[in-house]
């Protein structure tokens, strides 16, 4: 008789935000997660996953800013290399960029943002505040960040700019 393995309860929330093992980062499977503590298949990392009745889960969008999905173009550099990608979002406080190059969380750069119709890109001091490199869907690939340094005038501009859209009222 096959006795079928019980899940933890979190697999599927955890599934659904592509849950890594945190030393090889290989992706699991709602079937490998099947307890509190579990052996990752491919490096045998024991990893403890939370218990739904002691820890809160926290939601996805607990942003302070609505998001705009909007495309702008934005330049920057990292260590190795001038980018030029898009946004898939941006917001008041910050935006996702899409990109398949790896920013670690907490980097802080300079980038431009490109708004139409302006002569000039606004200038902005980031930070990092998620690297998304595993998404299942393309459009997910890449990295939050939010402004830690905008003059008033591009702050402005920026916001003048969001609201004028129908999809950010």
């Amino acid at each position: 008789m096959e006795t079928e393995l019980k899940r933890h309860p979190i697999a599927k929330i955890i599934t659904r935000k592509e849950f890594h093992c945190p030393s090889c980062k290989v992706l699991l499977s709602e079937d490998d997660l099947t307890a509190l503590i579990i052996k990752c298949p491919a490096c045998s990392t024991n990893i403890k996953l939370p218990n739904l009745s002691t820890n809160k889960v926290e939601a996805d969008n607990e942003r302070r800013e609505e998001r705009c999905p909007i495309t702008l173009k934005v330049q920057y550099n990292t260590a190795k290399e001038f980018k030029i990608d898009y946004t898939k979002n941006v917001s008041k406080g910050g935006m996702f960029i899409r990109t398949a190059s790896p920013i670690k969380t907490g980097t802080k750069m300079q980038l431009e943002l490109f708004i139409p119709d302006l002569n000039e890109p606004i200038l902005l001091a980031v930070e990092v505040v998620r690297s998304n490199l595993y998404a299942i869907d393309k459009e997910d690939v890449g990295v939050g960040v939010r402004f830690i340094d905008i003059d008033p005038l591009s702050k402005s501009t920026l916001k003048n700019y969001l609201s004028a859209l129908s999809d950010c009222s």
